[in-house]
């Protein structure tokens, strides 16, 4: 990883975990995170229209068990659905 990936990296570990403790307490800790981020690429010149430019990205902030990432995203998907059928998408 590169200075500029850790520097990102620990960014983004600094500001979770302040906003854990402000939300939840100082004796509350974060343990694992993903970081899942929508990536669009520019149409290229004789791209058709309907070529795919979206590409999802995922990012581990800490070495995470694989079936604990799988049991995150499947939580985190069932969250999202139900805020959906709420919200009346889908």
């Amino acid at each position: 990883m590169s200075e500029a990936e850790d520097a990102a990296t620990m960014a983004i570990v600094n500001a979770l975990n302040a906003e854990v403790k402000a939300k939840y307490g100082e004796d509350v800790t974060r343990i694992h995170t993903i970081v899942v981020s929508l990536i669009e690429w520019p149409r290229e010149e004789g791209d058709n229209p309907g070529t795919p430019r979206i590409q999802m990205s995922l990012k581990t902030l800490e070495p995470i068990p694989t079936k604990t990432a799988g049991t995150m995203l499947s939580k985190a998907s069932v969250q999202f659905q139900r805020a959906a059928a709420k919200e009346g998408g889908s």
